[in-house]
C-alpha cells in the first residue's frame, strides 16, 4: 500500500539518504547499488561487463549530478520528491533522444564524412516526474556518448530533493565513467555555456570521493578478470 501523501510529503533527502544508505558519488548527489546481473556481456572495446547494473539516486539543490559520460545507455526512473531536470548534450543531430525524438539512421557518406564527426552539438532538456499533464515523463533513457548531468526542478519550493533509480546496460563500470570540468567541455562544445556554467564542476573534487568507490572497481575488475580467464580456457579443464 502506498503511503499516504501527508506522509510523502514529511519526507526529506536526509530520511531517504539514512534508510537507502545513499553515500556521496563523485558526480554528485547520493546514490547506492541495488542490483547488478550474473550475466556478462560484452561492450564495445570487448571489455566484460554486466548485462545491467541498478542503482538508487538522489539529487538535491546544493548537489546536482554534474556533467559526465558513460559509455552504455542509462534509464532514469522517477520515485518520489520534486521533478528531475536531465541536461543531454548529444553528440550530433543524428544522436537521437530515443524518447521524443524520431530515430532517423545516418547514411554511410554522413557517418563517414570528417563533418559528422561527434560535435556535442544538441542540447536538450528534459524534466522527470509524475505530473505528466505538465509534461513530465516518468522515465528517461540517455543514449551512451552523450553528455549529461541532473538537477532538482524545485521552483514550487516543495520536496527539495528527486529521488530516482538507475539502470545502466552494459552495466556501470567507474571505468567508463568520465567527469568533466568547465574548461574541458568549454573547449568540447563552447556553444552550451550557459548548462556548462550551471552544470559542471569548476575543478574536479578532491580524491576522497574517487577513493571510496575504489573498492568497487576492484571488485568489479577482480570479478571481471576471473570470468575471463575462465571463458578462455578450453572446454574440459578443471
Amino acid at each position: 500500500m502506498a503511503a499516504p501523501a501527508s506522509t510523502q510529503q514529511q519526507r526529506t533527502a536526509e530520511f531517504w539518504i539514512r534508510h537507502l544508505k545513499l553515500v556521496p558519488h563523485p558526480e554528485g548527489g547520493y546514490y547506492a547499488e541495488v542490483a547488478h546481473s550474473a550475466h556478462k556481456v560484452k561492450n564495445e572495446e570487448g571489455s566484460s561487463r554486466c548485462a545491467y547494473t541498478t542503482i538508487y539516486f538522489l539529487c538535491t539543490p546544493e548537489s546536482p549530478s554534474h556533467l559526465h559520460r558513460l559509455c552504455s545507455d542509462e534509464t532514469w526512473l522517477h520515485h518520489a520528491g520534486d521533478p528531475l531536470q536531465v541536461h543531454v548534450i548529444l553528440k550530433d543531430a543524428h544522436d537521437e533522444d530515443c524518447i521524443t525524438v524520431p530515430p532517423r539512421a545516418s547514411l554511410p557518406e554522413e557517418r563517414d564524412s570528417a563533418d559528422a564527426r561527434p560535435q556535442y552539438e544538441v542540447y536538450h532538456r528534459v524534466l522527470i516526474g509524475a505530473c505528466v499533464e505538465r509534461g513530465e515523463v516518468l522515465q528517461y533513457t540517455v543514449p551512451a556518448g552523450a553528455i549529461f548531468g541532473c538537477s532538482v526542478d524545485d521552483a514550487d519550493g516543495r520536496a527539495g530533493y528527486s529521488l530516482v533509480s538507475c539502470i545502466v546496460s552494459p552495466g556501470f563500470d567507474f571505468r567508463d565513467f568520465e567527469v568533466f570540468t568547465q574548461a574541458q567541455l568549454m573547449e568540447l562544445c563552447p556553444q552550451h555555456e550557459a548548462v556548462i556554467r550551471q552544470m559542471s564542476y569548476k575543478t574536479i573534487p578532491g580524491h576522497e570521493l574517487l577513493l571510496a568507490c575504489r573498492p568497487i572497481v576492484s571488485r568489479r575488475i577482480d570479478q571481471d578478470a576471473k570470468q575471463e580467464r575462465h571463458e578462455s580456457q578450453p572446454k574440459g579443464t578443471p
